[in-house]
C-alpha cells in the first residue's frame, strides 16, 4: 500500500513537472511572437536563418518617399531631433510576408529650417511596414553602412505590428513636381555648401568635358554662388527614356538644368545643353 502512495506521489510530481514545462513553453512562444514591438520606436531585431530571402534596392517611388515619411514622424517626436529633417539616400527593401516588409535606409539628418546643409550627417535606420493596419516600427541603426544588418532585415520573422501611439502611417503619392524639386534643390544645396557632392552629381562626360576637375567647378560655383542662392524653379518639362526619366529644368535666371533619373534618388545633373549636346 505504501508503494502505490509512493508511486501516486511520484505520478503526480512528474504531471506537475510537465505542466511548467509546457507553460514555460507558452510563454517562451508568445515572447518570441512579439520580439519585434514599438514601445519607445524600438526594434527588437529578430531574426530566422532558417528564412532565406534577399534585401533588394527599393525602386517604387511611392513606397520610397512613405518609408521617408516615417522616419521624419519619428524625427517630429524625438527631442533632440527637434526642427530636423531625414533626406533618404538610398533604401534596400526584404518582404517579410504580404503585408509586412522591412527597410534598411540610409539617410542625412539636416536642418529644416535653413538651406546650409554643411552640418547634416548620416544616420541608417530599419523600418518595418505593416500594410494591413498602416502601423510601422523604426529603430536608428548608426551613422555607418552594415552589411549584417542589411541581412538580418531578410530575417525578421514577424506576423504583424501593434498599433501603439504615435506609429500609424500615411502612403505617399508623390508627383513629377515633387520629385523635379528634390533632386534640383537637392544638387544647388550640395553646390553651395558641399560642392565635392554637387561635382560628383554631374553627367560624367559633362563633367568632363564642361569643368575637367573639381578645382574649375568650385570656381563656377563661387563666381555663380548669389544666383545660385537666389534661384527658383519656374519649369520643367519631362521626358521618359527607355533607362532614364529627363527633367529639363528651366529657372528664374534662365539657366538649363538637365536631370536623369535612373532610379529613386539616383540621378545626374548637366548645368546647360551648350558643351555636350543632349537629346
Amino acid at each position: 500500500m505504501k508503494n502505490i502512495k509512493k508511486d501516486i506521489v511520484l505520478l503526480i510530481g512528474i504531471l506537475i513537472i510537465l505542466i511548467i514545462i509546457c507553460i514555460i513553453a507558452i510563454f517562451l512562444l508568445k515572447l518570441k511572437d512579439n520580439n519585434v514591438n514599438v514601445d519607445n520606436d524600438i526594434i527588437s531585431e529578430h531574426g530566422n536563418d532558417s528564412i532565406e530571402r534577399a534585401a533588394h534596392i527599393l525602386e517604387n517611388t511611392n513606397t520610397f518617399y512613405t518609408v521617408e515619411n516615417c522616419i521624419n514622424k519619428y524625427l517630429s517626436n524625438e527631442t533632440q531631433y527637434k526642427d530636423k529633417e531625414a533626406i533618404s539616400k538610398k533604401i534596400w527593401e526584404s518582404d517579410i510576408d504580404e503585408n509586412i516588409s522591412a527597410y534598411y535606409v540610409q539617410s542625412v539628418i539636416r536642418d529644416n529650417l535653413s538651406i546650409d546643409i554643411s552640418n547634416e550627417e548620416e544616420e541608417y535606420f530599419v523600418i518595418l511596414l505593416d500594410k494591413r493596419n498602416y502601423t510601422y516600427v523604426i529603430k536608428e541603426n548608426g551613422n555607418k553602412y552594415s552589411d549584417d544588418v542589411l541581412n538580418e532585415i531578410s530575417n525578421f520573422d514577424i506576423s504583424e505590428i501593434e498599433e501603439r501611439d504615435n506609429n500609424i502611417y500615411d502612403d505617399i503619392t508623390i508627383t513629377n513636381e515633387d520629385i523635379v524639386k528634390k533632386y534640383y534643390f537637392e544638387f544647388i544645396k550640395n553646390a553651395l555648401y558641399k560642392p565635392q557632392n554637387a561635382y560628383d552629381m554631374l553627367e560624367d562626360e559633362y563633367r568632363e568635358s564642361k569643368f575637367g576637375s573639381f578645382e574649375k567647378f568650385s570656381e563656377y560655383i563661387d563666381l555663380n554662388r548669389e544666383k545660385l542662392i537666389d534661384t527658383s524653379l519656374m519649369k520643367y518639362v519631362v521626358d521618359q527614356n527607355d533607362n532614364y526619366t529627363q527633367y529639363t529644368v528651366f529657372t528664374n535666371y534662365n539657366n538649363i538644368y538637365l536631370i536623369k533619373e535612373y532610379s529613386v534618388m539616383n540621378f545626374k545633373v548637366s548645368l546647360d545643353n551648350y558643351t555636350v549636346e543632349s537629346e
